[in-house]
Order: C-alpha cells, then structure tokens, then sequence
C-alpha cells in the first residue's frame, strides 16, 4: 500500500535546494525525495550500525593482546 507524507515546516532555503537538486537529475520533487527516502531507509543509520558492530564484537572471542606481544618479542 502506498501512503503519502506531509512535511511541514520546511524552510524555503531547503525546499528551493530540493527542487534544485531534483531539476538537476530531471526528475520531480516527488520522484527525487521518493528516491532519496527510499535510499535512505536501504541503509542503517548510525545508532543500528553501532547496535551491529556491537553485536559482532560481543561474539568475538576475547584474546590477549599481550601474548602476541610477547611471542613478537622472542
């Protein structure tokens, strides 16, 4: 199902960067924020990047850094 977005409060200082940016890849305001949306949402955001990386370090096995060293010393 498709459903619309309101956004308000937009400064004309944004809204005229839209367009422009829209105008330059020949596409209309719609399509463009439909596809920066879109693009936006296909990638985590930094907070579940974070919760991620995370997650994989607490699988890792823990090692001792300092035995490296010292079999680096020998």
């Amino acid at each position: 199902m498709v459903v619309n977005i309101t956004i308000r409060n937009i400064s004309p200082h944004v809204r005229d960067e839209l367009s422009r940016r829209a105008r330059l890849r020949g596409q209309s305001e719609q399509d463009f924020l439909t596809e920066v949306l879109t693009g936006l949402i296909e990638r985590p955001d930094r907070v579940e990047l974070l919760r991620r990386i995370d997650e994989r370090r607490a699988r890792l096995p823990q090692i001792d850094v300092t035995e490296f060293l010292s079999r680096d010393a020998s």
